[in-house]
């Protein structure tokens, strides 16, 4: 392989990871006191803000069997998940859905997708 074949390469996996879905997978704990369906109604007042965005695609709430949960957000790419996670604390519906979350108890990270499987 030359080195413009190789420098090419190298381009189109660049371009190609530029390009790809990003997971935003942010896990956390509630705030003591908050019930599960108070948080989801809270929750539910950020499906504007997310369905107005460019990029999003779909969002998944899950809570584990320690009482843990998990937000996972499928965005367009990397630029758009980035810029949602920017205006979303400037978001005025958000407060709620914020104070329901156990200060220090938040993880975040933006994934780029490698492989996916539908049914």
């Amino acid at each position: 392989m030359t080195t413009a074949q190789t420098s090419r390469q190298a381009a189109d996996t660049r371009e190609a990871h530029d390009d790809s879905p990003v997971l935003e997978i942010v896990t956390f704990r509630l705030t003591e006191g908050t019930s599960d369906a108070a948080f989801l109604t809270a929750a539910s007042a950020l499906r504007p803000f997310l369905a107005a965005s460019s990029g999003f695609r779909n969002r998944r709430l899950t809570k584990g069997a320690d009482g843990s949960w998990s937000d996972v957000i499928e965005w367009q790419d990397m630029a758009t998940a980035q810029a949602a996670a920017a205006r979303i604390m400037t978001e005025p519906g958000v407060a709620p859905f914020l104070s329901a979350i156990a200060e220090g108890s938040v993880t975040m990270r933006h994934e780029t997708v490698q492989q996916a499987m539908s049914a």
